[in-house]
């Protein structure tokens, strides 16, 4: 190998679009089988997100979806079947709201903390990489508590209980989808 072609090899710091498909290998990468690190964001940091993650009608299908969940409310009458109806496991009830509670603190500290005061916009997607414990309690939290209001109301409703309470769950859906 000649001087020249030495130097040409240690200055080129990836192989060119050319040389790789010469090689017959996949465009997207390199000799060494690795992507070339992007000259803005280097290996390890997250490029930001493009858009505010929110959707153009994101307001109005959660208004819609509350409005589906009070309706459905009164149409159980929930509140009469939660205060007065001795069927209910009232100690179940309550350990279901103690359940979503950390759920509702990583909620806050998203949108309080990270997003406010520190200004970061997070996305789930982001989340699960940059806080990943956090993300993992909310989401054990989060199926620890529907599991419980369905033991809870298990007496009352049977088998409907798992359909009552997915059906009252998308108000709640829809309000995180605003986070």
């Amino acid at each position: 190998m000649s001087a020249s072609q030495s130097a040409h090899l240690q200055k080129r710091t990836a192989p060119s679009r050319s040389h790789i498909e010469e090689a017959g290998l996949p465009a997207t990468s390199t000799s060494a089988g690795v992507e070339p690190e992007h000259p803005t964001y280097p290996q390890g940091r997250l490029p930001p997100i493009a858009d505010s993650g929110r959707a153009p009608g994101a307001l109005l299908f959660t208004t819609l979806l509350l409005l589906l969940g009070y309706t459905y409310v009164q149409w159980l009458d929930l509140v009469n079947v939660w205060r007065y109806d001795d069927r209910v496991t009232h100690t179940i009830l309550q350990l279901s709201a103690l359940a979503f509670l950390p759920f509702a603190v990583t909620m806050f500290y998203f949108r309080i903390y990270v997003q406010g005061i520190r200004g970061i916009r997070v996305n789930w997607n982001q989340g699960e990489t940059l806080y990943p414990t956090a993300i993992r309690v909310a989401s054990f939290s989060l199926v620890l508590g529907y599991l419980l209001i369905i033991i809870a109301f298990w007496p009352v409703w049977g088998f409907l209980t798992v359909g009552h309470v997915c059906i009252l769950s998308l108000g709640l859906i829809g309000v995180v989808r605003l986070f």
